[in-house]
């Protein structure tokens, strides 16, 4: 999937974990061009940590500015007897359950056992970091953690996953150390999960998985996350220019107040030719180390 993310004049491919922006075009480009040819891409990668960290920060604002709007900014609910927290900030999310508290950040991911004070961390790739993202926006679709939980206990990779990690359980297991070696897709479901404990394997091994149909449906949610937000592709994406603007929140607010989500149509990037020009694209859309508390 690529998105073009109109504030920073950025394309980004999450399936690759690649950040693309508009060339400068030299004098032979310009003057190829009148003739209607092209001298090459159209697109060249960029790779600084900078800019991926602004990629990053861009869609952390993203999910703040849809949890304003949704009125969700802060979710407590109480699951089995334990209260569990999720809060959405500018700049993280913070998750929170008796045993375990989880900041998803544009630098790293942070995760603390409060049993053991444990704290680890990790510095999440793109793929994985918007793997997360969407499980967020999920969250925040959903209405709420119970909701959430209930859908991701009919999610089929899911039910595998959670039934994988059931069965290798041994004496002294951690639901810290499980969560650590999970993918992005799953870390949401098993933080808040452990919560409910043995009620929510249940659901889990009980719950119908979803039909083929039922995650498409769910897959394409992700890309309307608030309602009466059509999705518009501007035919006119701007591009270009050698600064890459920081991201404030209210440039993400005045994109989705414009109408505009972040899923870019791909068909105009077929089969990733770039040579086609700008004109073809659509609008905009292990852990490790210690932590001194």
């Amino acid at each position: 999937m690529r998105e073009v993310i109109k504030s920073l004049n950025l394309v980004v491919d999450w399936e690759e974990g690649k950040v693309y922006r508009k060339k400068e075009k030299s004098f032979l480009d310009n003057l190829l061009s009148i003739f209607g040819k092209s001298a090459g891409g159209e697109l060249e990668e960029v790779n600084s940590p900078e800019v991926l960290r602004k990629v990053k920060k861009y869609k952390l604002l993203e999910l703040y500015a849809l949890a304003k709007k949704l009125g969700r900014t802060e979710l407590t609910e109480n699951l089995e007897g334990k209260e569990v927290k999720v809060r959405f900030e500018p700049e993280r999310v913070v998750v929170e359950t008796p045993d375990h508290y989880m900041e998803y950040r544009a630098d790293e991911f942070l995760l603390k056992d409060k049993r053991s004070n444990e704290v680890q961390k990790k510095v999440p790739d793109l793929r994985e970091f918007h793997q997360v993202y969407k499980e967020m926006r999920k969250l925040l679709s959903a209405g709420g953690v119970q909701n959430y939980l209930e859908l991701k206990a009919r999610e089929p990779e899911f039910k595998r996953q959670f039934a994988q990690t059931q069965w290798n359980q041994q004496p002294g297991f951690s639901w810290g150390g499980a969560l650590l070696g999970l993918g992005g897709g799953l870390i949401l479901g098993y933080l808040l999960g452990s919560a409910m404990g043995p009620a929510f394997a249940h659901q889990v091994e009980t719950a119908p998985p979803m039909s083929p149909e039922e995650l498409e449906n769910l897959e394409r949610e992700l890309t309307q996350p608030v309602e009466g937000v059509e999705e518009v592709l501007s035919e006119e994406a701007a591009f270009g220019g050698e600064e890459i603007p920081e991201p404030t929140l209210e440039a993400v607010e005045g994109d989705l107040a414009d109408d505009y989500l972040t899923q870019l149509d791909e068909s105009a990037l077929d089969a990733g030719d770039f040579d086609a020009g700008f004109d073809d694209f659509g609008g905009f859309d292990d852990f490790g180390g210690d932590f001194d508390a």
